[in-house]
């Protein structure tokens, strides 16, 4: 009894197999020309995106530093007082031996004109790396300009991060100094008050004479710590100027630049193929169903 079943459920799949190749098959008209159609739109698509769409074009460039905080240097680089030197470098134009700055190449040689901050951060991503890498991205409508604007960065951005620290440093150095020589004053003022007392009331009472002598030298002592440990400060802060200048070293020059909006043909023209075949599948199988339940519902009419 069980082989006989096992047998019928055997026979009653193939009869399936063989009713889905058919309808499969009867179908073929439809699937191949829904298939047609999405190919068609596919590749319309694709020529919309060529014509109309405006290229740009990206160039990356890859730099390594041996900064104290490298990680804050993709905020440095992104940042309004960088992008606005960025917007002065000087760029030529392709075909010709025209200078024009950055700000210019935005305005006049990109569609819709870009040239402001905002519009030249849109065109400037950065990614850090490991070992202190880190890549810089330009996207512009010449590819040439993409280039030049990579490598002008790369360049300018090892002097501004030098200007950049000496600035801090300058600072904090200018705060010590003036610090140091405030309390260096107020020590040698301690000094010749101490000298006036000596001269001026060696003959006063005792008891006076030892309050205000412990006065003075207790103030001496203290502004003499004060002013040893600023002086100690004021040198650690000398070396680590020296230790904290950064280097910039490029690693990879701007790259030869390439379409970065491009379309994507063999993804759009794969996605409308798979896509038409299935709408093709979902037309013949549909209208089976379809039948299936008019069928049913004349059936049930009629009964």
């Amino acid at each position: 009894m069980s082989e006989v079943s096992n047998k019928k459920s055997i026979s009653e799949d193939e009869v399936d197999i063989i009713e889905f190749t058919r309808r499969l098959w009867s179908g073929r008209k439809t699937i191949v020309i829904t298939t047609v159609v999405f190919l068609i739109l596919g590749g319309l698509s694709v020529l919309v995106q060529k014509f109309k769409v405006i290229p740009e074009y990206k160039s990356n460039l890859t730099l390594v530093t041996d900064s104290p905080t490298p990680e804050l240097l993709p905020t440095l680089i992104t940042g309004n007082p960088f992008m606005t030197e960025v917007l002065k470098l000087r760029l030529i134009l392709p075909g010709s031996n025209k200078s024009i700055t950055v700000l210019e190449a935005l305005n006049d040689h990109t569609q819709p004109p870009q040239g402001s901050l905002a519009g030249l951060m849109g065109r400037i991503t950065t990614t850090s790396g490991n070992a202190g890498t880190l890549q810089i991205s330009v996207i512009m409508q010449e590819p040439i300009l993409a280039r030049q604007l990579a490598d002008s960065i790369g360049q300018r951005l090892g002097k501004y991060l030098l200007t950049f620290r000496t600035q801090r440093t300058q600072k904090k150095l200018a705060f010590l100094i003036k610090r140091y020589n405030e309390t260096e004053e107020a020590y040698l003022q301690s000094l010749k008050t101490l000298s006036d007392f000596y001269t001026q009331y060696n003959h006063g009472s005792k008891l006076t004479d030892t309050i205000t002598l412990l006065r003075l030298k207790s103030e001496i002592d203290l502004r003499f710590e004060v002013c040893c440990e600023l002086a100690k400060k004021l040198e650690n802060a000398k070396i680590k100027e020296q230790d904290q200048i950064p280097v910039i070293n490029i690693l990879e020059p701007a790259s030869p630049a390439s379409q970065n909006n491009a379309p994507k043909t063999r993804q759009t023209m794969f996605l409308m193929l798979i896509l038409g075949l299935l709408g093709g599948l979902g037309i013949v199988f549909g209208k089976q169903i379809y039948h299936i339940f008019m069928n049913a519902a004349k059936r049930k009419q009629s009964g």
